[in-house]
């Protein structure tokens, strides 16, 4: 076996042993179906280019559900989630019927083929309550995610790899109190039952700063707050001295060439940064990107599921001063 055959199997096995913490209804249709020799590749020669339309909160390791609408009405395969989503408008998406290129697109791990499970099974599962027409993802609760895959795998024998693409997610799909949260309850929210900005700024900004600075008089924040360059989420304030400012989004459009200054939530959060002379961070479902004054890149890319004590001091010299 070649050093590269090595390389790629290594990478695959990391990405695997990565607790799911999202699971995801991916859907396409006929034009997007793969055929048994597509599959046969994508199994022998993975090498982290395949990639399908997903939801801007999907990070590596999420466990992703591959639904094709009429004439199959059925999930097919499984996969994990190779890296963060990515958004790229420069790819056309593979389907009957014209898509809007501005999409987010998930690189996934080769896929697994299970036991078709048919939209009234899975409309079952979901309580009743899922429509498909108009959106080209969902979010699936563990418990849901646990009945798909024990479904699935009946009759079926899936090899060592395969078995370790099939795990539950992890992520608590039930949100916190966000005034009474603590650490551990926080890092463990599912992103996925985060569906919009405003739950982001609730769920995710608001708990991080209170137990960042829960023992400083010193200081607090305002929300909203109107400055010379536009309203930004949130300007930490010492004494009522602006040091921090802080932007939230569903998911942070990274860019594509390494080159931070092409993206526009980058852009934004940094016109705020320069109009008050402070530091910056971006945060989403799952990530706070800290960003120095002045910066050009984010100095520290934080991950909330792995968040720990020592980040809440991290983050609060940064936007605090």
């Amino acid at each position: 076996m070649g050093q590269t055959e090595l390389r790629r199997r290594k990478s695959l096995k990391d990405i695997v042993a990565i607790p799911p913490v999202n699971a995801w209804l991916l859907i396409g249709d006929e034009a997007s179906y793969p055929t048994a020799e597509e599959l046969r590749e994508y199994r022998t020669s993975w090498d982290s280019d395949s990639i399908w339309t997903g939801p801007r909160q999907a990070q590596p390791g999420d466990l992703l559900f591959f639904y094709f609408v009429a004439p199959r009405k059925a999930i097919h395969f499984v996969a994990r989630a190779a890296a963060h989503a990515q958004f790229d408008p420069t790819i056309e998406v593979n389907a009957l019927r014209p898509i809007d290129r501005n999409q987010w697109w998930v690189t996934y791990t080769p896929l697994v083929e299970i036991a078709p499970l048919p939209f009234m099974d899975l409309q079952a599962l979901m309580g009743g309550h899922l429509i498909l027409r108009g959106k080209r993802t969902h979010y699936l609760p563990p418990n849901v995610a646990a009945a798909v895959l024990e479904q699935g795998i009946i009759g079926r024998h899936p090899s060592r790899l395969d078995r370790a693409t099939l795990r539950v997610p992890v992520g608590d799909p039930t949100l916190p109190d966000p005034a009474r949260v603590q650490l551990g309850g926080w890092a463990g929210m599912a992103a996925g039952a985060l569906a919009l900005e405003s739950q982001v700024e609730h769920y995710v900004v608001e708990p991080l700063l209170r137990l960042v600075f829960e023992r400083r008089k010193d200081v607090t924040w305002k929300r909203s707050y109107r400055i010379r360059a536009g309203v930004p989420d949130y300007v930490v304030m010492r004494d009522d001295t602006a040091t921090g400012v802080v932007e939230v989004k569903l998911g942070v459009i990274e860019p594509r060439d390494g080159v931070w200054s092409g993206s526009p939530d980058f852009q934004q959060v940094m016109r705020y940064s320069d109009d008050l002379g402070v530091p910056a961070a971006l945060v989403d479902s799952n990530r706070i990107f800290l960003i120095p004054a002045g910066g050009v890149a984010p100095k520290a890319i934080m991950h909330r599921n792995d968040f720990a004590i020592s980040d809440l001091a991290l983050v609060g010299r940064h936007l605090s001063g």
